[in-house]
């Protein structure tokens, strides 16, 4: 019985590891260079580099679900920090 209990504890943890995707919203900035910024639950703002490429038409408060590696490049925006998306999900 213990070993049941235990299979089925370890299948819920597997289960429910998150998929490595963030949840952001598309927000419009037109101040010094800044065009779409990408924020995050907590408020954050990250400026991706390459925001064309995976959302050819964006629109202010749309909420995708991305992958992102920080990109530490100069950027006159300093809205944020500069990123660039490496997956996206709708």
């Amino acid at each position: 019985m213990k070993k049941i209990l235990f299979i089925s504890t370890l299948f819920l943890l597997v289960s429910c590891q998150k998929d490595g995707y963030e949840s952001v919203k598309l927000v419009f900035k037109q101040v010094d260079g800044c065009t779409w910024m990408l924020q995050k639950s907590n408020g954050t703002l990250l400026e991706p580099t390459n925001l064309s490429s995976f959302v050819p038409n964006p629109r202010e408060g749309q909420k995708v679900r991305l992958k992102f590696v920080s990109k530490p490049v100069m950027s006159i925006c300093m809205m944020g920090e500069t990123v660039e998306i490496t997956a996206l999900k709708n």
